[in-house]
């Protein structure tokens, strides 16, 4: 990208691609039956996997057509490890300071076939799709203004990141989300890709709904 309009035009399309995958969320109240699979657990795997992931493929295949600056990347034993040891971190620290979180203590309750549903949304589905729309177009709208903006955009992004999982009520949690997305956007930029911020985010979701389930 050359000059300060070419800038703009980016960002804007970066921030208009989460501002149509946040609208999918209020979009799906008005669909027939989502309150019936609200009822019965299923919504949010619906959400995720029929609404959500598609929208964020479509939108990251036109994107890199046109700017080809989200690119999947390469994956090393040393980009895996190091941050995985921080999440780890993170998680423990989760653990010990915790409170009980109605939404997840209600998953106890659903049918196998509802679990297993949930554990691919988690584990797969919400993954990428969160890991191109946050990580991807949100940071890229900050990306190339400078340092103090690269910075800044790592704050607001995992603002949102937190913000938009209005399922988690304690501060721990929203403490939690940030800090995970903090280190999903620093890996991000240290190895210029989504593919490992996609395998670490899988594996940190993998390793809570085990935590959960063991429960």
């Amino acid at each position: 990208m050359h000059g300060q309009f070419d800038r703009i035009t980016h960002s804007s399309m970066c921030i208009a691609a989460f501002v149509i995958y946040y609208c999918l969320f209020y979009f799906a109240i008005f669909i027939p039956g989502y309150p019936a699979l609200y009822r019965v657990g299923m919504a949010d795997s619906f959400l995720h996997c029929a609404l959500l992931l598609p929208c964020a493929l479509l939108l990251w295949r036109y994107y890199h057509r046109q700017y080809k600056l989200l690119p999947l990347g390469s994956v090393t034993l040393r980009n895996v490890a190091v941050p995985l040891l921080g999440l780890l971190t993170l998680f423990f620290l989760e653990t010990f300071f915790s409170q009980p979180e109605p939404w997840l203590e209600s998953l106890h309750s659903y049918s196998g076939f509802v679990r297993w549903t949930w554990v691919v949304t988690a584990c797969l589905a919400a993954p990428v799709s969160e890991e191109i729309i946050f990580r991807g177009f949100l940071l890229n709208a900050f990306l190339g203004w400078g340092k103090i903006p690269q910075q800044l955009g790592i704050v607001l992004v995992s603002a949102l990141f937190a913000a938009i999982h209005m399922q988690y009520q304690t501060p721990v949690n929203f403490v939690y989300l940030f800090s995970f997305s903090a280190v999903m956007c620093v890996v991000r930029i240290g190895t210029g890709g989504l593919i490992v911020p996609v395998i670490l985010h899988a594996l940190a979701n993998l390793g809570a709904t085990f935590a959960l389930y063991l429960s």
